[in-house]
């Protein structure tokens, strides 16, 4: 019992090894996924603010064409209608622009020398379609269109538009990457919880294997426990015990069934073990176990006590039966043990009480207190001799048993 205690313990603390280890797995799976997805917010706001950039870039270059759009219809009929639109779209340009600058300087600040050509670009434009619609207000169309077609504002605008066209396709190449490294955060996350979900069912199947191992072995330590309750230890045989329960299932089961019990009492095992040694005396014994069974088929031979054992027949309960059977144990007793060449030949007799069921007892105690005082009685009246329960009368066992 105690190597089962020790690889018990042993399966124990190697499974909580291995949880420990899958566990500290999963944490360090558990922090990569977070970094990853804290990279992905990272650059999912970063894509974000690019499509932000490029949104307002459009409406920066919208509002410019929607200016031009009106100075040019307003120089053209005079109507004032087409100042609506470049009033709308002057009125709130400079705070549009400032707010476009700083948002590309936030992200790239390598722009910042396109941003301040955008800008003079843009006063520049302003500032010529200003004059423009002064000098049409003031009556002085042909001298308005005349600054509108000389170049300098269509040139002004090509400008503009090539520059907002260059830092839009840097924004655009930043987007770009972004996706692809937003793409490259998804698949790692994916692995990492794929890894994740491999962890948890690795260590789900561990934890299985080890529960199953641990039932498998408290289920055998349960079955030695039991076979220990109710076996003698150093002969293998049945114990007390179990004769008792087999007496309890005989005498409850089948009240008017017939049964035998033997107590068979060794003679001359104590000077082997003071002359010889208890290891000789337990080899004794040991060699003596399949013997005395195998003299006994279909019956239980159960070890009780040092130099005793007893015999459960539950076939042929006769007095010529027991006659029989009692001749068999001895002749095995008789035999010499070639294993054992420092005993002697005839160094192991037996004395032998029988009790009948139900007629020396009706229970087991009752049955098994009768066999014993049998054996007692016949020890008493001399070496090699047999008794029954209710019959006192001295007899050898080779003068035969009643019929």
């Amino acid at each position: 019992m105690p190597q089962t205690s020790l690889d018990t313990g042993s399966t124990l603390g190697r499974g909580k090894g291995i949880m420990a280890a899958a566990l500290l797995l999963l944490v360090i799976q558990a922090a990569v996924f977070i970094g990853q997805g804290q990279r992905f917010l990272r650059s999912e706001a970063r894509q974000e603010d690019a499509g932000v950039q490029l949104l307002r870039c459009r409406e920066l270059l919208a509002d410019l064409q929607d200016a031009e759009t009106g100075q040019r219809g307003y120089l053209l009929t005079g109507a004032e209608t087409y100042l609506r639109p470049y009033q709308r779209a002057t009125g709130h340009f400079d705070d549009r622009l400032l707010r476009t600058g700083q948002l590309l300087l936030r992200s790239h600040p390598d722009m910042d020398g396109p941003l301040r050509q955008l800008q003079a670009l843009i006063e520049h434009k302003m500032v010529e379609m200003a004059d423009t619609i002064r000098l049409r207000a003031n009556g002085d169309g042909a001298a308005a269109l005349r600054r509108m077609l000389d170049g300098d504002g269509r040139s002004d605008m090509e400008q503009i538009r090539a520059v907002l066209d260059t830092l839009m396709l840097q924004v655009r190449s930043e987007r770009t990457a972004l996706n692809q490294e937003l793409s490259d955060h998804v698949r790692k996350a994916g692995w990492v919880l794929l890894s994740i979900l491999l962890t948890v069912v690795l260590m789900a199947g561990l934890g299985m294997r080890e529960l199953v191992a641990v039932a498998r072995r408290n289920e055998e330590l349960s079955r030695r426990l039991q076979f220990e309750s109710t076996h003698d230890e150093l002969t293998g045989l049945p114990n007390r015990r179990l004769l008792y329960m087999r007496l309890s299932q005989l005498t409850g089961a089948a009240p008017h069934a017939a049964c035998a019990v033997l107590f068979l009492g060794l003679e001359g095992l104590k000077p082997i073990n003071d002359e010889l040694g208890r290891e000789v005396g337990d080899e004794v014994l040991r060699q003596l176990a399949p013997r005395l069974a195998a003299a006994a088929p279909g019956a239980l031979l159960v070890r009780l006590a040092g130099d005793e054992f007893a015999l459960l027949l539950t076939l042929d309960v006769s007095r010529a039966a027991l006659k029989l059977q009692t001749g068999r144990l001895l002749a095995v007793l008789a035999t010499p043990l070639p294993q054992l060449a420092p005993m002697p030949p005839g160094a192991l007799g037996a004395s032998v009480g029988i009790a009948l069921y139900p007629l020396h007892g009706k229970t087991p105690e009752h049955l098994i207190a009768a066999a014993d005082i049998a054996l007692q009685q016949a020890r008493r009246s001399g070496s090699g001799r047999y008794r029954f329960a209710a019959d006192l009368s001295d007899a050898p066992l080779d003068a035969g048993l009643p019929a």
